[in-house]
């Protein structure tokens, strides 16, 4: 073979053996990356969920304290109508609000 080919052909040959690896460091690197990005980004979904599920509880207890409040605010009144009637007179008069 020509010495000047052989020359050209040998830089070339370790170029890319040394190229190659380096590439597939990098790749793997860059994976390692990507699949530690995807676990964070999972944390933070899951720890949104648990946001969204609590404000969901607290307002889902709210709406029952606030429906349980009516509903004691409606018997009262039905007890006070009923106390005020005539025929009901000889008992304890309720207590003006």
């Amino acid at each position: 073979m020509n010495n000047k080919f052989l020359l050209a052909i040998i830089p070339l040959y370790f170029g890319f053996a040394c190229t190659y690896p380096a590439m597939a460091l990098n790749n793997l690197t860059n994976i390692k990356t990507e699949q530690k990005s995807l676990e964070e980004n999972q944390i933070i979904l899951a720890d949104r969920k648990d946001k969204y599920r609590i404000r969901a509880r607290q307002k889902e207890d709210e709406y029952r304290q606030k429906k349980r409040h009516e509903l004691h605010e409606r018997i009262d009144r039905r007890i006070k109508h009923e106390m005020d009637k005539p025929h009901n007179r000889s008992l304890p008069k309720a207590e003006k609000v």
